[in-house]
């Protein structure tokens, strides 16, 4: 018998955290890695899901999760905002401040300011002397010039937006953070790739979002509509998703049961898989009696 059937939970745990360290997996890889079953690898990755040791960062691709708050800000944004709160101005460090994970290349920090602050705020972040280009209401098009000319890769970008619902002292909640990432990559106001499924899919998989509020500041911006069918195609493409899974799951299963589970860390309950309907999209009930744009 292969010596990796007679591993515990634990040592699986750890020679995937070995194999992949920081970077992302899939349920083949698991099976590969392990040398299990594909219905044996879906049931471990399920646990771990369960047990939020790893996080669903797109469909199908999973990273473990760190020890510590998955979006708690790092210093450097912790810094940011304890040093810009003495201006005694409105802002808030929101959009893609939030999901630069999903752009290992290039760290973008966005702040709304109130009107006629920008260059307060610009001023004051030059002199704090960070490893960041400062810029007030730049295109996209400048952006991109100081990234291929300059080999520029860490921008803080300063708007003049008074859109603060939602934030406290300073920082945005996801869900305001996630709209206002929207707006920007789809007006094209930030030079990086489109990824708004993706991040609001991993959103959905491994955070509790409020969807009124989220709803209600997109109404805010003008673009709730918009939000409300993302929300709907992306719920779609998950549930296409495990549908397929569960497809191939049962297809793998009835083979492996045919084998008469040979696996010797086959476990028992490992058809009982999570229902075709996650807990997290329970939460989106888009019926806020609110039907005007």
């Amino acid at each position: 018998m292969c010596v990796w059937h007679l591993m515990s939970g634990n040592q699986k745990e750890v020679q995937l955290k070995e194999v992949f360290r920081g970077k992302h997996f899939t349920e083949k890889d698991i099976s590969r890695v392990l040398n299990l079953s594909q219905s044996n690898a879906h049931y471990f990755r399920h646990k771990l899901l369960k047990q939020q040791k790893i996080a669903r960062i797109a469909r199908g691709k999973y990273k473990f999760t760190s020890s510590e708050q998955e979006f708690k800000h790092d210093s450097l944004t912790q810094y940011i905002q304890k040093s810009l709160s003495i201006l005694n101005k409105k802002f808030v460090i929101t959009g893609s401040s939030f999901f630069n994970r999903f752009y290992p290349l290039s760290n973008h920090i966005v702040i709304y300011v109130e009107k006629g602050s920008a260059q307060l705020f610009l001023g004051y972040l030059a002199s704090l002397q960070l490893n960041f280009v400062a810029l007030a209401e730049p295109k996209a098009e400048e952006i991109e010039l100081l990234r291929t000319h300059a080999q520029k890769r860490n921008f803080i970008i300063i708007r003049e937006k008074n859109y603060f619902y939602g934030s406290t002292e300073g920082i945005a909640s996801l869900e305001t953070a996630f709209v206002d990432y929207y707006f920007e990559i789809t007006r094209k106001l930030l030079p990086i790739e489109n990824k708004v499924e993706d991040v609001l899919d991993h959103l959905l998989a491994n955070h509790t979002l409020n969807i009124s509020t989220l709803l209600r500041y997109a109404k805010e911006r003008g673009i709730r509509t918009e939000i409300k069918n993302l929300l709907e195609d992306v719920k779609m493409l998950h549930y296409t998703k495990q549908e397929k899974d569960k497809t191939t799951s049962d297809s793998t299963s009835l083979v492996s049961d045919n084998k008469q589970n040979t696996d010797s860390d086959f476990d028992p309950e490992q058809h009982n898989f999570p229902d075709k309907k996650p807990k997290s999209f329970r939460l989106i009930k888009i019926n806020d009696g609110d039907n005007h744009e």
